[in-house]
Formats: structure tokens, sequence, C-alpha cells
């Protein structure tokens, strides 16, 4: 079930902050590449080239609701953001995993924290006036029970390689008691995982990747690394962390997620907000490069046919994992 709704938020998620305690001459030079140093500016610049439009455009929507919810005494309080982390973290299995996983994708917690603010503070914009009733929560539940079951996991640590040799030698260097994280970064071709040192998190029993993998996990005891296995041209190597046993769903545990979830499907699309509200704004660019953004806002305020595109980037979840940044837990729903 989709429980939460895909918000545009900033594909800039760079944290800039954490230039200013760069190293280098001065705290000016950012990285050293043959000898040849990467300056501040020289970051600043590829970061502006690349994501400058839509980031530009991520900012000003993002201002643009919160000034929306102010007008309509709308909030989103610390006690229902802590709420939606603690669930957050819950799925992941602890704050520990929680940690890991914002580190792994060099996301704060205090920047996690902000997404989820605001996510939910756009949620209640889409579905102000909107209603539910017990009986429609109930049908819902009963009609897609199957689906909203929690089917056996797994968690997995993975290396994939292009090669038996490859395969081999990393094998032998697990076997040897190497920590998985360092071999799966020094030979792991899995763009995916290999940055997290192997991590795949968990996953569905039923929905292993690829489904050739699902015999060879299944047969691994919680802590084993299996044989390299290969699968068309790619060998892998498997370490099982974790596993879960099927859960069925439980009414009480989620009946108010699917109260959401109904009344976004209810409330207004996205979509038709985000131009509705930015045809509505009075937006002036300063800066020369972006002016012809102004000429793109006002073109909703008429006849258009070439749609604003905003770029879109991880938003926190509900009930689902964090910092995926983190991909909604999708069942359904539109957005």
């Amino acid at each position: 079930m989709k429980t939460r709704v895909t918000l545009l938020v900033a594909v800039l998620f760079v944290l800039i902050a954490a230039l200013a305690g760069c190293g280098g001459k001065e705290g000016r030079t950012v990285a050293i590449v043959n000898g040849e140093p990467v300056s501040r500016t020289d970051l600043y610049h590829v970061l502006e080239r690349d994501y400058g439009h839509n980031g530009l455009l991520t900012a000003i929507l993002e201002k643009a609701v919160r000034e929306d919810a102010k007008k309509q005494s709308i909030t989103v309080s610390d006690t229902e953001v802590q709420k939606m982390m603690d669930r957050d973290i819950k799925e992941l299995g602890g704050k520990e995993q929680f940690q890991e996983a914002l580190k792994s994708r060099r996301v704060t917690e205090q920047d996690y924290r902000d997404r989820v603010g605001l996510t939910l503070l756009l949620e209640k914009l889409l579905t102000k006036g909107v209603t539910v009733s017990d009986a429609e929560v109930k049908e819902y539940f009963e009609r897609n029970r199957a689906m909203l079951d929690k089917p056996a996991q797994v968690k997995l640590h993975r290396i994939v390689t292009d090669s038996q040799q490859k395969a081999d030698e990393a094998y032998k260097k697990l076997m040897g008691g190497s920590d998985f994280a360092s071999v799966a970064r020094e030979f792991s071709s899995d763009v995916s995982t290999r940055g997290t040192g192997g991590d795949a998190g968990w996953v569905a029993r039923n929905r292993i990747s690829p489904a050739e993998l699902a015999n060879p996990v299944a047969a691994l005891q919680v802590g084993q690394i299996g044989k390299p296995v290969r699968i068309g041209q790619q060998f892998y190597i498997v370490r099982v962390d974790d596993q879960k046993e099927a859960k069925p769903a439980v009414f009480d545990e989620i009946k108010n997620d699917i109260r959401r979830d109904l009344a976004l499907r209810k409330g207004e699309e996205f979509n038709a907000y985000q131009e509705r509200l930015l045809a509505a704004s009075d937006v002036e660019i300063l800066w020369p490069r972006y002016k012809y953004i102004e000429t793109e806002l006002r073109g909703l305020k008429g006849p258009s046919t070439v749609p604003l595109e905003v770029g879109p980037a991880p938003a926190a979840q509900q009930g689902g994992k964090a910092a995926q940044p983190p991909k909604p837990r999708a069942k359904g729903g539109k957005r």
C-alpha cells in the first residue's frame, strides 16, 4: 500500500553545509586529482551547472508549499515527525540499522527529519477536507489482505563480480576472515551495493533478484556466506545477516496507514497541486542565468502544453525503509 506521497524535493541533496569543514589549504580545496586541486568553487560550479535548474525550482516549490500551509494554518508537530521516524526505525530493525542507512546515503538525521516533516505537511495540504470512513478502511483491508501481508524476508550482503577468478579471490578472502564490506568495495561490480559494503538490506524472499539466487539464499543459515554462484555472466557471493518469517497483516496495526492512503487517493493529485500553487505564486528570479524560469512559471497561469518538470529526489516513507531516501513502500494508489 502506498502510504506516502512521493515528494518532489531537491535533486540537490548534496550536503553543502559539510563543505565548510573541508580540508585543504584554507579550506578552499575539497579534493586533489593527480596533484591538481579541486576547489570549492569548482564543486559549486558543477553542482549549479548540473542541478541548478531543478534545484532552484525545488527551492521555489518548497517555499510555496510552506507559505500555503501557513496561510491555511496547517502545521506538523515534532511529535508527528518523531512518530513517523520511529516507524521507519522499527521497520529497519532498530536505531543502529537506521543510522547505518542514513550514513550509507550520506544523509544526516536532521536532513531526514526535515524531509519527513515536509512530506507530512504536503500530505495534509493534499488531503484537507477529505474524510475516510471506518467502513472504507475495513473494506480495503478485507479486499487487499493478501497484498498487505508481510512476506518472509531476509537481510543480505552480496558481492557481484564479472568473472569466476574475481569471485574465487573474493570468496577466499572472506573465508580467511576478511571484512565483508572491505571485500565488497574491492571486488564487487554492483553499483547499487558496492558503496555500502555490499549491504543489500531486507529483501522479500519471493522478490530476490535475480530470481535464480533465491534457492542458494534459502540454503544459507544466518551468518553463513555462500560459495560463488554463477547467474548469466555474473557471479554472486551472498551472506545472510538475518531473517524474518512471513507475518499476516493485523488490522489494528495498519488501519491508520490505510486511512492515510485512501485519503491521498481522494485528495488533490500532487502534480495538479504543484502547478496550481506555482501559478498562484508571485516569483521573481534575480539570477540572470535562470531568469527564463519566470517564463516557465508564467506559462502555468494560462494554457500551456509544456509541463513544468521538477526533478524528483528521495523522500521519507511511512513504514518503509528509511532514507532510501528512501522509495515509498508502494502497493498501489495514484500519485
